[in-house]
């Protein structure tokens, strides 16, 4: 006999209910649709029945009760009756103890665990068992009655006596759900059927008492569904359960029935209510108060149910992307998943996964997730939080520790001490970015990939290395390395299943689904844009200002000396950015909108943030804020930073802590107290913050493509109250947030997979600039690889590594960029692409191996002089212009650039006196424009022409390929100058077509400058 799971999310044959939805087509009353729901519930495994043994005074069917405790369970029945004597008296007192219990403990503890009575455990409740090994628990299972009840009068209080619920679902003649149903034919929708739940009632009766009686409420039309766990009359919270639509809110259209029909068929059929109740369902309690009761959303049923049926149809070796949106509800469906395949088995019983690593790259534990993960029910010991240090992880791992929670940081340093051989792994990634395209996840991967020891043997024959123990040194390292590349690729052992709402081209490729166009996509999809037009998050770019900033420039000095254009050019913006006329002007805008727009939302609780582009520009910006609240006497204003380490500004060291007056590790929970409003940031808290005060967002710095996403997302989270954000940007234009947000608004997807023969292609480039030999490549791996650490390796490795070093100091400079640049990106790649797939190439790896360590010791290519101006130029004015509020409007889906970057030419950067850059300086920032577009096009080839990526691009790629990567390339490249030059750029944007020429022109330029070089 096959053990058959819930259905929600898996590709089945659906159940044929069609022609009984539609057996009352011509009749469009509420009853009507009763007949139609009630006709899909007997389908797939509920029996109709009668109050006629509803207890109201218990909200209980309790002949129902009994019923099935006597037919599942007849020998513990048995012992109530003979201890009280008669049928009457038993009923008596069951019913009463039953009461006290779920008044007690709640529903859900009660059908999960029973309790006891006069001498006898009773179970109200047989979960489907995990296999079919055990045929008594079968059989038990088999008795549990599934009842509807349609009409239910369930009032005890004189004004409710009349009042019906339209369906409620009994599991053993306790009530679990109860639904309210609309017919839109009848000019009733599902917002009279959640008005009937807060006005008509009344949540003092028995069966609407939170994990007292019901578990959730769902009010119900055609086309929607919403949902309620705690009635609480006119306050109630209702959550849309819906589908989706196409990456939007709603359900899609059906063929036959009604869009909703899903709730009944899929989410409340039997056994699919039962696994909710036993693995879903959580309580939250404060005492004997119910404070929360969690009931699965649509798409994290969705998910979980997903991820296990696939984990027990193909077992572990399996990658899976997630991508679900800000709002998703991570948190719970990752602690889902994970007890869930914990408890995941095989036919013969044993476990599909011996252990499931849920993974942050948070170096510091989330609370949230270690929470929800730890809240789920579980015997002591099966949850085990790795907060010490790295040996902690080794021994939770080696101990078979069945769920674990770590940062992904300690991994690099236990992986070679793991014994997991022939164990199992699912590993579950939380917002999987960068951290798992590197070495921590190389680590990750070989520390829980050990090979047999049979399998072991089996390879080192193969490489004619008959016995490791007696295995010269060379052959030691050759050893090592065989160790190394053998956890290479996609393992059978592992499944990786990773959770994050914006991934990156190399996130996509490494735990996407390959699709039939050949890219990959993720496994399970909850858009950004559903979940904000289901009112899960806040749509941040709804009230979005944008502002043009005006400078003028004076020299100070009688001399006019000569600068690289592009670094004079980089260190004037520096100056006007951080000058204190442009910071003070700003801070005013910022303070005086809060006060006006933000103060008194959330009934005075709102907060705000402003992002800075550097730690100087934190400091001077809170020192800003702090003079100009000072001077106005706004007392009822506080104000704090957050940066890491130390700074120096004018001679005064300043740190987070010193500035707030309160320890780094306090700063977020002291944000969080009512006397501070405004928090002033320089790369903290852009990611990962979670603070649902935030009203506003304040930015001068320039945010594009997943930063941008992710830092103004920190306005998203809902909150009581809380109906609209507000963004004041001083740097990025509009479009270039809506590009960036577009790429994550509905489906993310690549234009191109890696071509693991590309690390070839770099491999040969390299060793044609001759800074190392084979020979060099062989003696330093024999090295690495096959002697024991010990405290002067370094000093060994400085010795190695300076014959090579040495030739690459030979080099001219642009030489030595374009080595270093190559040097890099292949030991990126590699790293990246042998996670994906097993090269079993040793040679390529110890190559890798040296370049790490030669790059380490390579001197930057010189050449560029960093200059400063401070002591040479004036600002004489500041005018910054408010271009006025828009909402944002996002299309998607987007396309990431899965390019290969790397290695550039460093050109020459011309001389230009003084005056004329800042004549081109006040040309471009001032009121008068007066040079010709082409000094505008001239300046906007100097920032491409230093983009050192871009001109590997052009190496690397045929025009054809290069054409296709141009829209991002342009748009990111070009930011500096576009930032730089706003007026001329907001002629040219009004202008979609004349943007496109222009972008065209670009291209051309480009080209024909590098073609001839």
């Amino acid at each position: 006999r096959q053990v058959q799971g819930p259905r929600i999310g898996v590709a089945v044959k659906p159940v044929e209910y069609a022609n009984m939805a539609n057996s009352s087509a011509k009749d469009v009353s509420e009853r009507a649709y009763e007949d139609a729901v009630e006709a899909i519930l007997n389908s797939v495994g509920w029996s109709s029945a009668d109050a006629s043994d509803y207890d109201r005074s218990l909200a209980v069917k309790l002949d129902s009760a009994i019923a099935f405790i006597e037919q599942s369970q007849p020998k513990e029945w048995a012992k109530v009756l003979s201890f009280y004597g008669s049928e009457a008296s038993a009923r008596a007192n069951f019913a009463k103890q039953l009461d006290k219990n779920l008044n007690f403990n709640g529903l859900v503890h009660v059908l999960r665990h029973g309790f006891k009575m006069a001498g006898a455990r009773l179970r109200l409740c047989y979960f489907r068992p995990p296999n079919d090994l055990n045929a008594d628990a079968f059989r038990q299972h088999a008795c549990n009655r599934f009842e509807v009840v349609r009409q239910l009068r369930y009032g005890t209080m004189k004004s409710d006596m009349d009042n019906s619920l339209d369906v409620v679902l009994f599991v053993n003649g306790l009530p679990l759900v109860t639904v309210e149903l609309k017919n839109r034919q009848t000019g009733q929708s599902v917002e009279n059927a959640m008005r009937q739940y807060q006005r008509d009632r009344d949540p003092r009766e028995l069966i609407f008492r939170p994990d007292n009686r019901s578990l959730v409420h769902f009010a119900v039309d055609g086309h929607l569904v919403r949902m309620t766990t705690m009635l609480r009359a006119s306050d109630t919270k209702f959550w849309k359960f819906d589908k989706g639509n196409n990456g939007d809110a709603g359900n899609p259209p059906v063929e036959q029935g009604r869009r909703t029909d899903y709730l009944f068929a899929e989410v409340l059929e039997p056994q699919s209510l039962l696994q909710i109740v036993q693995s879903f369902a959580q309580v939250k309690r404060t005492g004997d108060k119910v404070d929360s009761v969690i009931f699965p959303r649509y798409h994290q049923l969705r998910v979980v149910r997903k991820l296990v049926a696939s984990a027990a149809a193909e077992g572990p070796g399996r990658n899976y992307l997630i991508q679900h949106s800000a709002g998703s509800g991570k948190s719970h469906s990752i602690s889902w998943t994970a007890h869930q395949l914990a408890g995941l088995t095989k036919p013969d019983g044993s476990a599909v996964f011996d252990s499931i690593v849920i993974l942050t790259d948070r170096k510091v534990l989330d609370s949230q997730l270690q929470e929800d993960v730890y809240s789920m029910e579980h015997k002591e010991g099966l949850v085990v939080k790795v907060e010490g240090t790295s040996k902690d992880l080794r021994d939770a791992l080696n101990g078979g520790a069945r769920i674990i929670i770590s940062t992904i940081q300690k991994f690099p340093y236990i992986y070679r001490d793991t014994d997991v051989a022939d164990r199992t792994f699912a590993v579950i990634v939380d917002e999987a970015h960068s951290s798992q395209t590197g070495k921590n996840a190389e680590k990750t991967r070989e520390g829980l990939s050990k090979m047999s020891d049979e399998e072991f043997q089996q390879m080192l024959e193969e490489a004619a290395i008959l016995d490791e123990a007696a295995a010269t040194e060379a052959e030691a390292a050759q050893v090592s390395v065989l160790q190394e590349v053998s956890a290479q690729g996609r393992r059978d052992n592992l499944s990786f299943i990773a959770f994050t709402a914006t991934p990156k081209a190399k996130t996509l490729e490494l735990f996407g689904t390959m699709g039939e166009d050949g890219k990959p996509h993720p496994f399970d999809l909850y858009s950004m844009r559903q979940a904000i037009n289901e009112h899960y998050i806040l749509d941040v770019l709804k009230n979005y200002t944008t502002f043009d900033t005006y400078y003028k420039l004076i020299k100070s000095i009688p001399d006019d000396p000569k600068y690289a254009q592009a670094q004079a050019s980089k260190a004037l913006m520096n100056f006007v950015k951080l000058h204190p006329s442009n910071i003070s002007k700003k801070a005013q805008i910022m303070v005086e909108h809060f006060r006006s727009t933000v103060a008194t939302l959330l009934e005075g609780k709102a907060k705000a943030m402003v992002v800075t582009s550097t730690r100087k520009a934190a400091v001077l910006y809170t020192q800003a804020f702090q003079a100009y609240i000072e001077e106005k006497g706004y007392s009822d204003m506080g104000v704090m930073v957050a940066f890491s380490g130390k700074l120096d500004v004018d001679g005064f060291e300043y740190t987070e802590a010193g500035m707030n007056g309160v320890p780094e590790t306090k700063t977020a929970e002291t944000f969080a107290k009512p006397e501070y409003q405004v928090m002033i940031v320089a790369n903290k808290f852009q990611t990962g913050f979670d603070q649902p005060l935030l009203c506003a967002m304040y930015v001068d710095k320039i945010l594009t493509g997943i930063s941008a996403v992710q830092t103004l997302s920190r306005l998203n989270r809902c909150y009581p109250g809380k109906q609209e954000v507000f963004v004041l940007d001083f740097v990025n234009d509009a479009e270039t947030i809506k590009k960036s947000f577009d790429d994550y608004y509905t489906t993310t997807e690549i234009d191109r997979v890696s071509d693991p023969n590309a690390l070839y292609e770099i491999e040969s480039r390299l060793e044609g600039y001759r800074v190392y030999t084979p020979q060099d490549v062989e003696t330093l791996t024999d090295f690495w690889f096959g002697s024991p650490r010990s405290d002067d390796d370094n000093a060994k490795l400085q010795v190695m590594l300076s014959p090579s070093v040495e030739r690459y100091c030979a080099l001219e400079d642009e030489r030595q960029y374009e080595f270093r640049e190559l040097a890099k990106k292949l030991v990126r790649s590699y790293t990246f692409i042998t996670q994906m797939v097993r090269l079993m190439d040793t040679e390529l790896h110890r190559t890798v191996a040296f370049l790490s360590h030669l790059i380490k010791e390579l001197p930057k290519p010189g050449g560029i002089e960093r200059v400063f101006l401070e002591d040479e130029v004036d600002l004489e004015s500041v005018v910054i212009e408010d271009l006025g509020q828009q909402s944002i409007m996002l299309e998607g889906p987007g396309e990431l650039h899965n390019g290969s970057g790397g290695a550039g030419i460093v050109r020459e950067d011309p001389k230009e006196s003084l005056s004329v850059l800042i004549e081109r300086f006040n040309a471009r920032f001032g009121t008068d424009f007066g040079p010709s577009t082409e000094g505008t096009l001239s300046g906007m080839d100097g920032v491409l022409d230093a983009d050192k990526d871009l001109e590997l691009k052009f190496k690397n790629n045929s025009l054809e390929d290069l054409r296709l990567a141009w829209n991002d390339v342009f748009d990111n490249v070009a930011m500096a100058v576009m930032q730089e030059n706003m007026d001329f750029f907001e002629v040219v944007g009004m202008n979609k077509e004349a943007y496109e020429m222009l972008k065209e022109e670009m291209l051309l330029r480009y080209l024909s400058r590098h073609s001839k070089g």
